[in-house]
């Protein structure tokens, strides 16, 4: 009976294939594209995953049911076209939701939640998701579920006078001089919640492996009082770290300047890269502090605090050459490394910024860390 079955699902999918209704794009089916999501060079996937993306509602049941598969490469590429649509792939969302519940590879469960993020944060039943994920196993996927939780919250009014200019710039830089012993350092984000608020700081040679640190002040009648030594920003783990130290992940206001407009974005981005690399070579632990605080304006704040991209990239020696020699696609908000992979961009204050490193995937679902950029 098993191979009966088995045939009659394969003549299925042959005449879905072969229907002379079936959409295209770019001159290939949407069968087509899907296949080529399971092709030995990975820059084909991205090919994929951006027609099917721009393909949109008339793609859905061929990626409906090449979710259903077994295939991981298959599956994130088109959990990833499904992100790439926006809101238009909300009718998709219950399917996303059922594949969440049985996938067991926690990269492709992460891929969900990002797709979720960017699709329905506000769906009644994807916050209820994201409050399950909070206990997942895997650290990456309960920093999503955090993050969704985050996106589907209306956005607090600016306040008036001193409140509003308090949210949109820096006001520790004199504290945190004074709390590191006037060492050079990168102010690149504040968090607070409440009367508490925290400085994340980049120093030359300290910081731990992420080169992080995070300090803590307390509002009190005099002013910024700080509260305890600089604590260190582990490369994994630093929202539930920064959560615990402003006890609660809720209300949280981030202060973080970013972006630079899109026709400077891969000048800007090479220049800051090389001149980092060249202050290394000389030691100069000023200069860095300054070329690395330049850079986290135009890396998101996930990017730059949360997974380590910024520490990643000024480690691989000749990505500023690589980034000059780039080209930014606007369709796929995608700088295009060759064989190094992509830098993804998104929209952030007046201009872009790096969101993530695309990188390949193997068949068995893990991500291929490329070594020069590890640390």
């Amino acid at each position: 009976m098993r191979p009966i079955r088995t045939a009659l699902a394969l003549i299925a999918l042959v005449s879905v294939a072969g229907c002379s209704s079936e959409p295209e794009i770019d001159g290939k089916s949407v069968y087509d594209w899907i296949t080529l999501l399971r092709h030995d060079d990975w820059t084909q996937h991205e090919r994929a995953r951006d027609a099917l993306a721009r393909l949109g509602k008339p793609a859905f049941p061929y990626i409906k049911r090449a979710l259903a598969g077994s295939d991981p490469a298959v599956k994130r590429g088109c959990i990833i076209a499904l992100a790439r649509m926006g809101k238009k792939a909300k009718p998709m969302v219950p399917v996303l939701l059922r594949l969440l519940r049985r996938e067991k590879i926690d990269t492709l469960r992460a891929e969900i939640l990002r797709a979720l993020i960017a699709i329905a944060p506000t769906d009644p039943d994807v916050v209820k998701t994201f409050k399950k994920r909070l206990r997942d196993r895997a650290e990456e996927v309960r920093e999503l579920a955090a993050k969704g939780l985050e996106a589907g919250k209306p956005r607090q009014k600016q306040q008036k006078g001193k409140g509003k200019r308090e949210r949109k710039t820096f006001v520790l830089g004199p504290h945190v001089k004074k709390a590191l012993g006037d060492k050079p350092f990168a102010l690149l984000a504040e968090l607070q919640r409440e009367e508490l608020r925290l400085a994340v700081v980049w120093t030359p040679g300290r910081g731990g492996k992420s080169g992080l640190q995070a300090i803590l002040f307390r509002k009190t009648a005099s002013g910024w009082q700080l509260q305890g030594k600089p604590v260190d920003v582990p490369p994994k783990g630093g929202t539930e770290l920064l959560s615990k130290m402003l006890e609660g992940h809720d209300k949280q206001v981030l202060v973080k300047p970013c972006g630079v407009k899109k026709g400077e974005l891969v000048a800007y981005l090479s220049k800051v890269v090389e001149e980092f690399q060249k202050a290394r070579k000389e030691s100069d632990g000023a200069a860095m502090a300054d070329a690395y605080g330049r850079l986290s304006r135009v890396l998101s704040y996930k990017a730059v605090v949360l997974d380590g991209v910024s520490d990643r990239m000024l480690a691989t020696e000749d990505l500023a050459a690589r980034i000059k020699n780039s080209v930014f696609d606007e369709q796929t908000r995608r700088i295009n490394l060759g064989e190094s992979g992509a830098l993804s961009v998104q929209p952030c204050g007046e201009g872009l910024v790096i969101a993530g490193w695309t990188e390949a995937v193997t068949e068995s679902g893990k991500t291929d860390e490329k070594k020069e950029g590890d640390k």
